[in-house]
């Protein structure tokens, strides 16, 4: 049993570790998408080729900051429980104290109560552990995946809006 509870509290752990991942890539955005709004204001928007090169770009920076905010949004919630979670330490004992009292209410061959009840609890739980580890690592690979792109997003977004901040540049000299 010690193994899938090691991989259920290794997933716990890796969930965590991708919570934490992501204010880093939401304050890079807020960043960016305040460095956008300011270019878009401040641009004059006298005609002449220059627009041509900043509208696009700065177009595209954003629809690109769009699309990673949502996977950012989308890797941090989810409607619906997210994780699985083993019953906590005083549920535990309560049904041990009940598996106990059934096996002392309904064997009948003079064995030990606890025996039994510990022996069908640690079936039970090896299980759960089993089936929480592999859901939870499910989700943490999907969030991984969602942040993944985030941050794929986010860095086109930087790009998109450095090639942006030139025609701006030029444009404001």
């Amino acid at each position: 049993m010690r193994i899938f509870q090691e991989l259920y509290e290794a997933e716990l752990e890796r969930r965590q570790q991708l919570q934490s991942a992501v204010p880093l890539p939401t304050g890079v955005l807020s960043f960016l998408g305040g460095l956008l709004i300011v270019m878009l204001r401040e641009f004059e928007w006298a005609g002449g080729p220059i627009q041509w090169v900043f509208a696009p770009l700065a177009i595209l920076s954003g629809l690109m900051l769009v699309v990673s905010a949502s996977y950012l949004v989308r890797s941090y919630w989810k409607w619906g429980q997210q994780t699985h979670y083993v019953a906590k330490a005083n549920e535990l004992l309560e049904w041990f104290r009940e598996l106990e009292q059934y096996h002392l209410e309904h064997v009948a061959d003079g064995g030990s109560p606890s025996k039994y009840a510990s022996d069908e609890m640690e079936r039970s739980l090896r299980v759960r552990f089993a089936e929480s580890a592999s859901y939870n690592a499910q989700e943490n690979d999907r969030r991984s995946e969602l942040l993944y792109r985030a941050n794929g997003f986010l860095v086109l977004t930087l790009v998109g809006t450095g090639l942006a901040a030139v025609p701006y540049s030029l444009h404001s000299l």
